[in-house]
């Protein structure tokens, strides 16, 4: 399925989505509009929950081949996670999952 007026996109080398002819849904429920940035630990893409309809940001770890580098990734990660979902803003994003 294909919403009217949303390209389709795939994972260039670099990590960024491209245009294609595929719509990309990851996990079988957020259904990936287009990229909103990069940061040095993460991609960050504009989705749509399909489950409530809710445009959202999801971020997705750019994990490396070295195994130290990943594990500090991964909990760096984790602590952004777990901060975030104790606090409460109108200016702090809600962290749905």
């Amino acid at each position: 399925m294909v919403r009217p007026g949303v390209g389709s996109q795939k994972q260039g080398e670099d990590g960024h989505l491209q245009s294609y002819d595929r719509l990309i849904v990851v996990g079988g429920r957020y259904e990936v509009i287009r990229p909103l940035g990069r940061g040095g630990m993460a991609l960050v893409y504009e989705v749509i929950d399909r489950s409530t309809e809710r445009r959202i940001a999801l971020k997705r770890l750019i994990l490396h081949a070295d195994d130290k580098k990943r594990l500090r990734t991964t909990e760096l990660f984790e602590r952004e996670y777990h901060t975030l979902c104790q606090l409460k803003h109108p200016r702090i994003v809600t962290v749905h999952d």
